[in-house]
This record gives C-alpha cells, sequence and structure tokens, in this order.
C-alpha cells in the first residue's frame, strides 16, 4: 500500500538535519562545488550557499510521492529503453514546478558505490533548486538562488541544480571497516539518507554526463586513500549514476506531463462536513492522485459551497491548449496565488502530488 505520508516524514527529518549546523555543514559539504584551490573562506561560502538552498526547497518546494509500482514502470519500461541515450538537454517548462523535490518510495533505484559491501545505495529522492549567474558580475560563474520565488533574479537564471539524496549505508555493510569507525561515518552517515550528486543543468544546452561531471566532482567521498583502481571504479560510478539520475529525471518529468490531476482529497459535500462537524478546514496535508485522462463522461455535481477560508495555490506549470483550433500545447508558468473569498481568512496546506495507481 502507497504511502504519499512517506514524503512529509523525509522533508521533517532531513530538513532537521540540514538547519543544524553541524550535520547541515557535512551534508551540504558532499555535494559542494568547491575546488581544492579556492581559499577557506570562499569554500565555506559555497558550502553555505548549498545548505540554505536545500534548506529553502525543502521549506518551500513542491513534493512529490512516486510509489513503487510506478517507479518500477518508469525505470523498466520508461528508463531502460534510453540504455543508448547519452545526450540530453531540459528546458524550464519540463520541470513541474521551479523548486521542488521528488521522493522515490522504493529501494529500485540503486547508485553504483565503491563504498558499500553491496557496491551500490538505493537512490531515495531528487531535490531541484534554481541556477543562475552569479550577482556580483564575475563572469562565467554560476550562484545558487537561496529564494523560492525571486523574480528580481528571474532574467539572470540559466537552469536548474540537481541533488539526489540516497539511503545511507548501513553499520556493517561498509565495505572499508575502518571508515565505518572513523568519526566522518558517524557525521556522515549517521542519517537514514545523504546527499550524493551535485548536477548543475543549464537550459537550451546539450550535455552528457560526462560533461557533467567533469564539471565537477561527483566521485566518493569521505572513504580515506583510494587505490588507483579504486580511483578508476569511483569515477566510472559517477559518471554511472549522474546517466542513470539525467534519465530517470527526463522520464519522470516527461511522465508528468501527461497526468492530470485526478479528484481532490475531498469534494465539495465532504469539505462542508468537516467544516460543521469540526469547526475547522480540512487537514493542513491534502494528497492530490495523479491519474491519466479518461475518456470517461466528466460527472459536475452543482453544489453552492459557504467557503469559510482562503487557500494559496503553489506556483505551478499547466499544459495551455493554443493555436488554431487549439491544437497545439504551451507549458504555462502559473504564479502563486490565493483563491476563495477576499473577506475570508487565509489556510495554509501543505500539497504532496502523488504518482500510484
Amino acid at each position: 500500500m502507497a504511502q504519499p505520508f512517506e514524503v512529509l516524514h523525509f522533508r521533517e527529518i532531513y530538513g532537521r538535519a540540514l538547519r543544524r549546523v553541524e550535520t547541515g555543514y557535512d551534508q551540504a559539504f558532499t555535494v559542494a562545488p568547491i575546488n581544492v584551490s579556492d581559499p577557506p573562506r570562499e569554500s565555506a561560502r559555497i558550502v553555505e550557499s548549498v545548505r540554505h538552498q536545500l534548506v529553502d526547497i525543502l521549506d518551500y518546494g513542491e513534493m512529490f510521492y512516486v510509489s513503487a509500482e510506478i517507479c518500477q514502470f518508469l525505470m523498466e519500461e520508461l528508463v531502460a529503453r534510453m540504455d543508448t541515450k547519452w545526450v540530453f538537454h531540459f528546458e524550464p517548462g519540463d520541470f513541474p514546478t521551479r523548486i521542488g523535490m521528488v521522493y522515490f518510495d522504493t529501494s529500485l533505484i540503486r547508485m553504483p558505490t565503491i563504498l558499500a559491501k553491496t557496491k551500490d545505495q538505493a537512490l531515495r529522492g531528487l531535490l531541484w533548486g534554481q541556477l543562475a549567474l552569479d550577482p556580483r558580475d564575475e563572469a562565467g560563474k554560476t550562484w545558487l538562488v537561496p529564494g523560492s520565488y525571486s523574480d528580481s533574479l528571474s532574467t539572470s537564471i540559466i537552469g536548474k541544480v540537481i541533488y539526489s539524496i540516497v539511503d545511507s549505508i548501513k553499520p556493517g555493510q561498509f565495505a572499508d571497516r575502518r571508515f565505518e569507525r572513523s568519526q566522518d561515518y558517524r557525521r556522515r552517515y549517521a542519517l537514514p539518507w545523504s546527499t550524493r550528486h551535485w548536477l548543475p543543468i543549464p537550459y537550451h544546452q546539450r550535455f552528457d554526463p560526462n560533461l557533467l561531471n567533469d564539471q565537477i566532482d561527483n566521485s566518493t567521498w569521505g572513504n580515506g586513500e583510494m587505490t588507483p583502481e579504486e580511483v578508476k571504479q569511483d569515477d566510472q560510478d559517477a559518471v554511472t549514476s549522474v546517466g542513470t539520475i539525467l534519465k530517470l529525471l527526463l522520464a519522470w518529468t516527461a511522465f508528468m506531463q501527461t497526468e492530470i490531476v485526478g479528484t481532490h482529497s475531498l469534494d465539495s459535500v465532504d469539505h462542508d462536513k468537516v467544516l460543521s462537524r469540526e469547526g475547522r478546514p480540512p487537514a493542513q496535508v491534502r494528497i492530490v492522485v495523479l491519474r491519466r485522462y479518461a475518456s470517461a463522461p466528466e460527472i459536475k455535481h452543482m453544489v453552492d459551497v459557504n467557503w469559510q477560508y482562503r487557500w494559496k495555490v503553489r506556483e505551478h506549470y499547466r499544459n495551455q491548449r493554443v493555436g488554431p483550433g487549439r491544437s497545439m500545447v504551451r507549458r504555462t508558468l502559473v504564479r502563486e496565488h490565493w483563491k476563495g473569498p477576499d473577506d475570508k481568512p487565509q489556510a495554509h496546506q501543505d500539497t504532496i502530488q502523488s504518482l500510484q495507481r
């Protein structure tokens, strides 16, 4: 049985760890795009910007849940068919929201690693944030947008940053038992999940996993000295992982664009029942189940609802019919706005968009 509330558990526990300076710094340091030649102060600034962006994504981003059944379909029916695909490109409308996270409720999606005895670990989620040109006018440098909806930076947004979150390696499952007993392990893998990749994805450009991996070190961090053979295998693991993530991202975003919102968790009649019975709006978290288009006729119930509050519609993309005879579809950005009677109080709700059968 799919449990969409798992994504709330993930957001709460992992977000709490990121807000703590010690654990949050370690998680951000693992994926921060720093170079050994960077001054210590600059390196610390980059790590903190990564940490702040991760926190912002968890706090303000839209949440997407993918059940184990849908994950299996994505991997076996879509990703598996992309074995020969090695060149990718993404546009702004390919992502369902400007910032957000998708949680995969399965251990089927494996990322190779030399750290574990099994030689791999499960991909648990992907987070995406905004990537912009550096506002300090430093040529060629990028900047991680810390805010969720910063219109002042809209002209300098050049792409997305993808963060991968994997299941931590459990005690006894490390290939190097010495590392398991080290302080690095206790800080890095004490959480159920850990950061793994930092992928800058520019819009309007064609790229391959090797190019992304060369731009930033996505190899293993924290296992001490490696032999030349381990370094070679670690580099190959990084390229393979990046390729899998890009294929999965392409398959999931395409799959999202073929889905529609099926039903609200509460219809109008149920909404009024909750108000009359409990004297308050429905639960603070609503789950929207995404289903495929159906050919069945639409049934409408004309109900006069006495709305008791206003609700926020988060920023999102929608498929809008345009052109002659409305024959074409254009991805249109819908800005965040409030709905409901102007004289009613505002009610804040979290929304989980769940992909399940």
